[in-house]
């Protein structure tokens, strides 16, 4: 299923009684390392990007599905924090949830846009500032099917449902100052 491109973790067993049995592990499948770069030939690439207040944003990753990175302001490929965390310095967040949510697509709306495969979220801080904590907001419980790409249209953001039998227009109100997602 989905999980077939998450990295898993290497697992053996503790046995409490060492005398009693005995345990043997053996590896069925070769998989990817669990850790190292972020994105590489070996970790593997970011899934979506976009260009946001001259930040180049990247997110779901296959080492960790849930985390966006961010640029330098006017360096694209230069995703370095400062030392004393300037405003203008790279960063790196995740998206708190109880499941690991896989990001499909970032998109720069009216907000900085995040498509999950169950959910979506938006930031709605207006400024994305390395010096400030950046707040994401789950709004629905769709989710966005993977591959097909987020289309700006007269104000609101389309996009596929993860199921893919519905086109669903995700659209901020100012009077629930929330977004909806409606077919």
């Amino acid at each position: 299923g989905s999980n077939g491109g998450r990295f898993w973790r290497l697992i053996w067993a503790d046995n409490i009684d060492r005398d009693a049995s005995t345990t043997s592990a053996a590896v069925l499948q070769s998989g990817r390392p669990s850790t190292g770069a972020l994105m590489s030939a070996t970790t593997g690439w970011p899934r979506c990007g976009t260009f946001i207040q001259s930040r180049f944003i990247l997110a779901g990753f296959a080492l960790r599905p849930e985390t966006i990175i961010a640029s330098v302001v006017a360096d694209f490929f230069n995703f370095s924090s400062a030392e004393a965390l300037e405003a203008d310095a790279g960063f790196e967040f995740s998206l708190d949830s109880d499941d690991v949510p896989v990001i499909h697509e970032v998109f720069a709306g009216r907000h900085l846009q995040i498509f999950t495969e169950n959910s979506e979220w938006y930031v709605p801080n207006r400024t994305l500032d390395a010096s400030q904590a950046i707040t994401f907001v789950r709004t629905t419980s769709n989710g966005s099917a993977p591959g097909i790409d987020v289309l700006q249209v007269e104000g609101a953001s389309l996009f596929v449902q993860a199921s893919g039998d519905a086109i669903r227009e995700f659209i901020y109100s100012d009077s629930e100052q929330d977004y909806t997602a409606d077919l």
